[in-house]
């Protein structure tokens, strides 16, 4: 019995002492031992920034640096104006506007009696008479301020058109204002040759007097017509330079229907003669006037 227990005693021994050895082969988790596996992190070692000198000249690198954007000369701005500046063009508006003032405030009852005259028959026969007794002086200055209105409204159309024929602003618009005095003039002299070679002198006369009494209301109404057409906008100025010439137009037609009836008497006997004067004085110059004016804008 007691050999038993010895025994026992003996093996609870050796089992109690195998496993306090296992146990002292196990890793204590309070002890601080380095891990053999991992590797150790490598720090990178810091940068030492060279110090730049700032005074010191350093060749660039030809290959890396960039060419320099080519420098492009300032577009200068389309000042260039071919007639002249806005204080010309103002000054020009400004005299004919001062003119017509002035002699519409001291002829007004002429003014009033060639409106009239358009429209009624007696009262161009009775202004015409006036003028054969001696009333020429006022017409005649009315009839100046169509040519000044006239000739400004060309060269309006040719500043839209930008057309200044190499000459100056003002040259340019004494020119429009000759022009169109020349062609008046020529006209009313081949009316007066017409009527002293064939004995139609007393209508020639009454419609070359015609011609003025119609020219002096068109200059009346291109006052106002030049101005907005001076000073529109852009897209404008088309609009009124159509719209003016409209005008000239209905104008040159009602006075050639007057025409028609101061000729009335001799169409059914002359009326070879009075389609020649028509085609050759009426309609010939005004095609090469128009033909003129197109070459030149196109």
């Amino acid at each position: 019995m007691r050999t038993r227990l010895y025994i026992w005693s003996l093996f609870c021994c050796l089992l109690a002492f195998s496993n306090l050895q296992g146990q002292a082969q196990k890793a204590n988790p309070f002890e601080l031992v380095p891990r053999l596996e991992e590797k150790p992190v490598e720090k990178p070692a810091p940068e030492i920034e060279e110090e730049v000198n700032p005074f010191d000249l350093v060749e660039p690198d030809k290959e890396k640096s960039a060419a320099p954007a080519p420098i492009l000369p300032l577009q200068k701005e389309d000042t260039e104006q071919p007639f002249g500046s806005n204080s010309f063009l103002l000054g020009v508006i400004l005299f004919g506007l001062i003119l017509m003032a002035v002699l519409v405030t001291s002829l007004r009852p002429f003014i009033t009696k060639c409106y009239r005259a358009i429209v009624n028959e007696n009262m161009l026969n009775q202004i015409y008479r006036e003028r054969e007794t001696g009333l020429f002086m006022p017409y005649f200055l009315l009839y100046l301020m169509f040519f000044t209105q006239a000739g400004t409204f060309l060269f309006l159309i040719l500043k839209f058109n930008k057309t200044s024929f190499g000459t100056s602003p003002l040259m340019l618009l004494i020119g429009c204002i000759l022009l169109t005095a020349i062609l008046f003039f020529l006209k009313h002299l081949l009316l007066a040759i017409v009527g002293g070679i064939f004995p139609i002198s007393k209508e020639t006369k009454v419609y070359s007097f015609t011609i003025m009494v119609y020219s002096i209301i068109l200059g009346v109404a291109l006052a106002p017509a030049n101005l907005m057409i001076a000073y529109a906008p852009s897209e404008l100025i088309f609009l009124l330079i159509g719209a003016a010439l409209l005008l000239i137009i209905g104008l040159y037609v009602v006075r050639g229907f007057r025409g028609l009836l101061l000729a009335n008497n001799y169409l059914r006997f002359h009326i070879f003669h009075f389609l020649l004067y028509i085609c050759t004085v009426e309609i010939v110059p005004v095609l090469v006037l128009y033909k003129m004016i197109t070459n030149q804008l196109g």
